[in-house]
């Protein structure tokens, strides 16, 4: 059952990175920016908490239950966390000045006009790439917590992710657009970072449940064991993308920082004050552990 329930999330996740990030491309003008960027910090509350709270707790506890004097904890979450650093780093990322801001400031000429479209083709291609693999790690957290027995699990990090990605898939086709990319062009890059996380997630699943059938019910190799590895490499990934690679506290013109949501969100003055976003961030961060403690009652 578990495999289906997963199935059916991630169709959910598609359809709705696909409808969210299709908004743009059918009105010109959908959510404010106000309200855009309280989403925005709110899905990276909930990554941290997921994390902290909910994804490397279960992630160690299943460990531990497969192999008591494990030392591998440590080692997964730094596997996570280097990744994503290894993925930014090595990701080529173009000069963070904004064409459309050169266009305005400068008369085109033909030379310059070749160049601005090879400068946009490179900001669009790096906004792609670089949230299609944060999809993909989202979508490990998403596998390795379908095989968690704490049924409530899945469905936590479930709605943390869905939260997540509408202001990511929104931020993408916006950004895409400012770069004047065809609908057509956007449309089959949102349809890459839609499949993304189900992608991520069922290729865990997947790899999870192959090298975890052996013989032994606990110990090195096992289902579980497995399972627990994959839950921290996982919350090591979700640390890195909503500390790192998206600094939560950012919120002036002036932060150097390659996601997309911030190139989309860049302007002259922040859009949410200091105190907004740290009460945004604190309740994302919260409202995991309130979740889990709801579905622990339940059951």
């Amino acid at each position: 059952m578990s495999v289906l329930l997963l199935v059916g999330q991630c169709i959910a996740m598609v359809a709705a990175s696909l409808f969210v990030g299709s908004l743009p491309l059918m009105f010109k003008s959908s959510l404010s920016a106000l309200s855009l960027a309280a989403i925005e910090v709110f899905g990276m509350g909930l990554l941290v908490g997921a994390a902290l709270t909910i994804i490397i707790p279960e992630g160690v506890e299943t460990l531990y239950a497969a192999e008591p004097d494990s030392h591998v904890v440590g080692i997964a979450l730094l596997a996570g966390f280097a990744l994503m650093l290894l993925v930014e780093n090595l990701t080529p990322h173009p000069p963070h000045a904004p064409p459309q801001l050169e266009e305005a400031a400068h008369p085109m000429l033909p030379k310059d006009e070749a160049e601005c479209e090879t400068h946009a083709a490179a900001h669009g291609l790096s906004a792609t790439l670089g949230l299609v693999i944060h999809g993909a790690a989202d979508g490990i957290a998403l596998g390795a917590s379908s095989l968690s027995d704490n049924k409530g699990l899945g469905m936590i990090v479930f709605l943390a992710i869905i939260i997540h990605k509408g202001p990511a898939a929104l931020g993408l086709t916006t950004t895409l657009l400012t770069l004047h990319l065809t609908p057509a062009q956007c449309r089959r890059r949102l349809l890459f970072f839609s499949l993304s996380a189900p992608a991520g997630a069922l290729l865990t699943y997947g790899l999870v449940r192959l090298f975890g059938t052996g013989p032994a019910v606990t110990g090195r190799g096992s289902l579980s064991w497995w399972t627990g590895v994959a839950l921290l490499f996982s919350g090591g990934s979700f640390l890195y993308v909503a500390t790192v690679l998206q600094p939560i506290t950012q919120t002036g013109p002036d932060d150097h920082c390659h996601d997309v949501h911030h190139e989309v969100h860049r302007q002259d003055k922040p859009i949410l004050g200091h105190l907004s976003r740290t009460f945004i961030i604190l309740l994302g961060m919260v409202l995991p552990l309130g979740m889990s403690a709801l579905v622990d009652h339940h059951h």
